[in-house]
Parts: structure tokens; C-alpha cells; sequence
């Protein structure tokens, strides 16, 4: 899949159990070489929000109460592996993308595309300034 080296992809649900507890999940994180590591996505996740985890599906990154916490813990993320963007999708929106691409090149496009786009400043900060000062 040709998915950008610079991006990284949030794939998330909004679990609404019965008995209360409705929550956004992050399912799947990944950049261009695959999945992140499940360890540093909890540890991040624990260091950020001072709680432990409820224990749902080891699986998953969360509970966020929001959207608003996904994007926090995403950014920081994109700060951990030192990328410019990161690009967030409901799973259902993701599992359409999978319908209609007929081949990976073309759902690395997608992902690298479309979705929610959040940019890491900071990242985009350094590359303007280095390209500043080449063409200058």
C-alpha cells in the first residue's frame, strides 16, 4: 500500500453498550510500515489521561470521551513518531473505503487523503524553516 511516509492513520469506533460506558475506541494506528506497537499506544494513552484503561478488548486505545481527546492522543502520537499528519477515520468509513478501492496503491491514496486531517505544527514548523533556509 503506498500510504505516505509522513502520515499516520486512526481508525476509530463509538461503543454505545447497554450499560452505559459509551466511549470512542481507537481500533487500528498505523503508518506506512504497519501497525504501531500496542505497548507505547497504551503507555501514551495512560501517561495522557492519568488513568489506566478500562479493561474492554486489549485491542483497543481508549475510552475517550470524546472526539476532541481522540485528536489530542492522535497529535501526540504524531509527535512520538515524528510525523507531519495524521489522518482519522470512523470504521465504518474506513470499511467503505475497503469496498470501493480495487487496489492497496490506491487505498494508501485514500487514507493519505482523505478523512479527518489533523497536522502536527510543530513537525510542519521544522520543515518549513529547513526548506526556508535551502531556497534562500
Amino acid at each position: 500500500m503506498a500510504l505516505a511516509e509522513d502520515n499516520i492513520i486512526g481508525i476509530y469506533h463509538y461503543f454505545a453498550p447497554t450499560q452505559g460506558g459509551a466511549a470512542y475506541y481507537l481500533l487500528y494506528v498505523f503508518d506506512h510500515q504497519g501497525l504501531l506497537d500496542r505497548e507505547t499506544l497504551h503507555k501514551t494513552y495512560t501517561d495522557m489521561f492519568f488513568s489506566s484503561q478500562r479493561k474492554m478488548d486489549a485491542r483497543y486505545v481508549g475510552p475517550f470521551e470524546g472526539l476532541e481527546n481522540v485528536h489530542q492522543y492522535v497529535l501526540r502520537l504524531c509527535g512520538q513518531q515524528d510525523v507531519a499528519h495524521a489522518h482519522l477515520f470512523a470504521a465504518a468509513d474506513f470499511n467503505q473505503f475497503l469496498e470501493n478501492t480495487t487496489t492497496a496503491d490506491d487505498l494508501g491514496v485514500l487514507l493519505s487523503t482523505q478523512g479527518h486531517q489533523l497536522d502536527n505544527l510543530e513537525k510542519l514548523k521544522r520543515k518549513k524553516g529547513l526548506l526556508g533556509k535551502i531556497f534562500s
